[in-house]
Formats: structure tokens, C-alpha cells, sequence
């Protein structure tokens, strides 16, 4: 278990991402994607991939992320469920944009 999982598992929380670190992951998951595509090494995403694979902005992946929560949940990526579980702060994000 991470660091990050047992403060959560204890009920103590991680201090919460500033938006812009969500703006700036949602940017690196489509930069990762392009370097994927083009076989320059495999890369994970912090947003879920079906989303990361339909958008082409961060404002659209962010958007997706919102209108779909419940796929980044579900993800078993632990960082994943965390961003997509912290809706105001995909929506403050959002409204950075």
C-alpha cells in the first residue's frame, strides 16, 4: 500500500492538488498519448485512457472526466480514482480554462 493510499485508507487525506496541477496532468496525459501513438515509449495516464483517447484539449479531457466520473472511479489506478473522486476540484480546473 502507497503512502498516499494508507493516509486515505486512515481517514488523514492527502493535501489536495492546486487546479492547475490538474490542467497541467490533463496536458501531459495528451502529450503522453502523442508520444504513445508515435512509439517513443509507453507512458501512463492520470486521467482515464478511454477519456485521454477522445480528447484532443485539456478543457475536453477535463470536461469528459466530469461528464463521466464514474469510469476514473472505477479505474484501478489509485492517483486515477483520486482525481476523478475530487469533482470540485476537476471543476475548478475546469474553470481555469
Amino acid at each position: 500500500m502507497s503512502s498516499s493510499e494508507m493516509l486515505r485508507v486512515h481517514g488523514t487525506g492527502d493535501n489536495p492538488l492546486p487546479p492547475s496541477a490538474i490542467v497541467q496532468a490533463a496536458a501531459n496525459d495528451l502529450l503522453s498519448r502523442r508520444l504513445n501513438v508515435e512509439d517513443l515509449g509507453a507512458r501512463r495516464y492520470a486521467f482515464h485512457r478511454d477519456h485521454v483517447r477522445r480528447s484532443t484539449t485539456p478543457r475536453e479531457l477535463i470536461e469528459r472526466a466530469l461528464a463521466d466520473p464514474d469510469r476514473g472511479v472505477g479505474s484501478e489506478k489509485f492517483n486515477t480514482r483520486m482525481l476523478y473522486e475530487s469533482v470540485d476540484l476537476l471543476q475548478q480546473a475546469l474553470e481555469q480554462l
